[in-house]
């Protein structure tokens, strides 16, 4: 999923702040 950046933002918002979802995005970081 890095060929939208802007969906990355979005997701923030859509997700559940979980702590997988935050781990998830650090990763990709």
């Amino acid at each position: 999923h890095d060929r939208r950046p802007m969906r990355r933002r979005s997701s923030s918002a859509r997700s559940p702040s979980s702590p997988a979802y935050r781990r998830y995005s650090n990763y990709r970081r």
